[in-house]
């Protein structure tokens, strides 16, 4: 999941006092995306010949290192650990500012997002898709997966209550944001 979160705390599990500009955290995501994506391809499929009679665990042909440097990471690779069978694992991407979109279309394969109504959640698909082509992909190659809050009780009037509970529970400086 590439996340590029503004929340106040998170920026000390990671070295630094505060965040960076939300543009600088973009760009770190996208390259990061390209770090994560080229280490899984350092391994070919078929790479682990686990060989014990000739006592070869792997071809050393079918190995390749990485050499990335960029503006956030240097990385040389491999990956410390084999392929999984898909490859690689499913990147998801959450976000809806422009810079959001951006990094989806550029990387994502499941795009999480929250919509108010049909219009707006079609207007966001509609938006990464076409995003899409400007990076070679196909807008199919995306995913949109909308977030829902489902409230379920037997009754509509019950899950109104539901609903309006935890509404009421939400601090003003947050519902506000």
């Amino acid at each position: 999941n590439l996340v590029t979160s503004a929340a106040p705390s998170e920026p000390h599990n990671f070295g630094a006092a505060k965040h960076v500009p939300a543009s600088v955290r973009y760009a770190r995501a996208a390259e990061f995306a390209k770090v994560v994506l080229g280490l899984w391809n350092t391994w070919e499929d078929d790479a682990f010949v686990e060989d014990k009679q000739a006592g070869v665990f792997f071809d050393k042909e079918k190995m390749h290192y990485l050499n990335h440097q960029g503006a956030f990471f240097r990385v040389r690779g491999p990956l410390t650990v084999r392929r999984s069978p898909q490859g690689r694992p499913v990147l998801v991407q959450a976000g809806q500012s422009e810079q959001g979109r951006e990094l989806a279309a550029e990387t994502a394969e499941i795009v999480f997002t929250v919509q108010q109504d049909m219009d707006a959640a079609r207007a966001f698909r509609s938006d990464v898709h076409a995003r899409a082509a400007k990076f070679g992909r196909e807008a199919s190659a995306i995913k949109i997966m909308p977030g829902l809050v489902p409230f379920v009780a037997k009754t509509r009037a019950e899950a109104q209550a539901k609903f309006d509970e935890l509404q009421a529970l939400i601090h003003p400086d947050l519902g506000l944001r």
